[in-house]
């Protein structure tokens, strides 16, 4: 669940669930799937601007989130309701690693050691 497309903390989350090969997540027959909420106009910017090719939705009345009882946070839910994990984050700062997520589900990790961090000032 995504807290809003402007959210800058967000964009860098999602931006490094871009980093999640397709391939992992079919060999562990996972589907990654981000929902916002705000409006489906900013789908198609926000996943050029993050480079996010797995499935987006929008959730604009937050039905989902009142549904699963969440005003924030992660879910893991296997086949069927069961919930196998979930945070609420405390803030907007506090998301779960995302190989952490990926292990719950099964999934190959993502090495983002690698990937050099370039900040423009």
């Amino acid at each position: 669940m995504l807290q809003n497309f402007l959210c800058y903390t967000c964009k860098e989350y999602v931006e490094d669930l871009a980093k999640v090969p397709k391939a992992f997540l079919q060999e562990s027959n996972v589907r990654l799937i981000v929902i916002g909420q705000s409006s489906y106009h900013h789908i198609k910017s926000f996943c050029s601007l993050t480079g996010y090719t797995h499935e987006m939705y929008v959730d604009p009345q937050r039905e989902i989130y009142k549904i699963l009882g969440m005003k924030r946070g992660e879910g893991n839910k296997a086949s069927g309701n069961e919930v196998h994990f979930l945070h609420l984050d405390k803030n907007r700062l506090d998301h779960v690693p995302i190989n952490t997520i990926l292990q719950l589900a099964g999934v190959k990790t993502v090495n983002f050691s690698n990937q050099p961090q370039i900040i423009d000032i």
